[in-house]
C-alpha cells in the first residue's frame, strides 16, 4: 500500500483471499486501500468511485475467514487510534514495521508468499 502501485496491491490482496468477479485491478486496489491504507483516502470521492466500480464488478472473499478477521482487527485498531486522537498512527507505523521486518527476515521468509516477497 505504501508504494501506491495498484497492480501490486491487487495482486497481494488476491493472495490474502479477496477476488474480483471480473478481475478489476482498480476495484481490488481501492478496496484494499480503504480497508488497510492511510485514513486520508476516506472521502466522498473515494466512496463514489467505489460505488461505480462495484456496480460493474463484485468482490468476494475466500472461505478460510482469515481475511475477515484481519479486516475486523484493522477496523478495531483504527477506531481505537481515532478515539485516542491518532487516526493515522496505525497505518503509518505498520508500513515502517513491515519494511523493517522484511529487511531483517525477508531472505528467510517462508509460507504462502515464499519467493514472492521483495527485499
Amino acid at each position: 500500500l505504501a508504494a501506491d502501485d495498484d497492480e501490486d496491491i491487487a495482486h497481494w490482496y488476491q493472495e490474502l483471499g479477496m477476488s474480483s468477479r471480473n478481475g478489476s485491478v482498480e476495484l481490488l486496489a481501492l478496496n484494499a486501500k480503504v480497508k488497510f491504507g492511510h485514513a486520508s483516502i476516506l472521502s466522498k470521492e473515494t466512496f463514489e468511485r467505489y460505488k461505480v466500480l462495484n456496480s460493474k464488478d463484485s468482490l468476494s472473499r475466500s472461505e478460510n475467514g482469515c481475511l475477515c478477521r484481519l479486516e475486523r482487527l484493522v477496523q478495531v485498531l483504527r477506531g481505537t487510534s481515532f478515539l485516542l486522537g491518532a487516526p493515522n498512527y496505525g497505518t503509518t507505523l505498520w508500513a515502517q514495521m513491515a519494511e523493517d521486518l522484511l529487511e531483517k527476515h525477508g531472505q528467510r521468509f517462508s509460507g504462502p508468499f515464499e519467493g514472492r516477497v521483495r527485499t
